[in-house]
């Protein structure tokens, strides 16, 4: 299994997982690391032919059972949904996607009434830094954000 994950060991203390978009939860047996990769066992995968049908699906766990975060910091899908508003209160649109860069992870907003497809040209991409995002509120369903001026703005 690839390790999108950036606590691999934390895959020893699960007892279950879910596999793609299944909302039964699979008994996970065994957890074997080998290089960036884990070989795992899951109760009732017992041959290679039943190995091969869970290829490509995504494994998930439990928001209960992930690592608490330290202060300030979100999952992904907190993120996801929230409605990107201006300090002075003006809408923007609802995040939609986000993309891990290296440097700063960069929120991908659709505007209302457009860039309805993560990553389209009407999207807005704000950087996830200070001087952009002041204030993450999960709980309230909005991001409050500062969009960056690009040369294109400037007239």
């Amino acid at each position: 299994m690839a390790l999108l994950t950036d606590v691999p060991d934390h895959l020893l203390e699960l007892d279950h997982v879910y596999l793609g978009n299944s909302d039964e939860p699979v008994s996970l047996e065994s957890v074997r690391f080998h290089g960036d990769l884990a070989l795992v066992s899951f109760n009732g995968v017992n041959t290679p032919e039943d190995a091969r049908k869970l290829g490509g699906l995504v494994v998930k766990i439990d928001g209960s059972d992930a690592k608490p975060l330290e202060e300030g910091e979100y999952f992904i899908y907190q993120l996801i949904g929230l409605r990107a508003i201006t300090p002075e209160g003006d809408d923007i649109g609802v995040v939609v996607d986000l993309m891990e860069t290296g440097a700063n992870d960069v929120l991908v907003v659709a505007p209302d009434g457009g860039g309805s497809a993560p990553n389209s040209a009407a999207d807005l991409l704000i950087p996830n830094h200070p001087v952009y995002v002041h204030e993450i509120n999960p709980a309230e369903g909005v991001i409050v954000v500062t969009k960056p001026v690009y040369p294109e703005d400037v007239s």
